[in-house]
């Protein structure tokens, strides 16, 4: 009876620690060699995916490699529109525009080296939230780089 409980527990106390080690944190997923694919994107190219809450302006920053195209998803998650501009690593506008409350957009940045040199610039982009009224608000972002 003893070698069998025993036998059972350490069948239970190996399973359990393989399983703990099998998970990787985000941090180590630089490590693995071929990250898992989902839907086409890699964890590897998510560059920030934050919810934030907000009284009246609020910023997010991002720091962004040139080399792939760049997608930029923001979404209204609260009660009153707000004005948002994206600013590159320069200062320069890359986008701008209003979200009503539920309204989100996708914006899609290329890199390309030809004819001319893509906006896009390695460094801190800059995400500025502002509401008209100084309200609470909530913004969801989500950055990726993608594969041209």
């Amino acid at each position: 009876m003893k070698k069998t409980l025993f036998s059972t527990t350490a069948a239970f106390v190996l399973l359990g620690s393989a399983s703990s080690i099998s998970y990787a944190s985000p941090m180590n997923l630089t490590t693995i060699k071929n990250p898992p694919v989902i839907n086409g994107v890699t964890p590897l190219d998510l560059i920030k995916d934050e919810h934030t809450n907000f009284n009246g302006e609020s910023s997010s920053r991002f720091y962004y490699t040139t080399g792939k195209d760049l997608r930029i998803f923001l979404k209204n998650e609260g009660s009153t529109s707000f004005s948002y501009t994206v600013k590159l690593p320069n200062g320069d506008v890359l986008d701008s525009g209003n979200l009503a409350p539920g309204q989100q957009v996708t914006e899609n940045h290329y890199w390309y080296t030809s004819p001319e040199p893509s906006p896009l610039q390695t460094g801190n982009y800059t995400v500025y939230i502002r509401n008209s009224d100084g309200s609470y608000g909530s913004y969801w972002i989500a950055v990726r780089s993608l594969e041209s």
